[in-house]
């Protein structure tokens, strides 16, 4: 095994139906020798498509040290949340 990724369709949102539905990214992980080979950048790519196909936002938290920098090299931005190590970031998926 390389790597994988775990994501979640929470599916309709109980009182805005579609509107607000959420794909929450629950894990990805790349083997430590093939870190830095696109691998990760391949299966964020492929869960924001999956994703983009079923609701209106992605998201996900991340390890501050271990995790963020990688997806802010994507070009993403965590927000602080209670869990201080831990940003969540959030995608807006609806067409721009």
């Amino acid at each position: 095994m390389i790597g994988y990724a775990a994501a979640q369709d929470h599916g309709p949102h109980l009182r805005s139906g579609d509107a607000h539905r959420t794909v929450r990214l629950h894990d990805l992980y790349v083997r430590a020798d093939r870190r830095r080979d696109g691998v990760g950048r391949s299966l964020f790519t492929a869960v924001h498509r999956w994703a983009g196909g079923r609701a209106r936002h992605l998201e996900w938290q991340a390890h501050h040290e271990r995790a963020a920098p990688f997806y802010e090299r994507l070009g993403h931005r965590g927000d602080p949340c209670p869990q201080p190590d831990y940003p969540t970031f959030l995608l807006d998926l609806a067409p721009q």
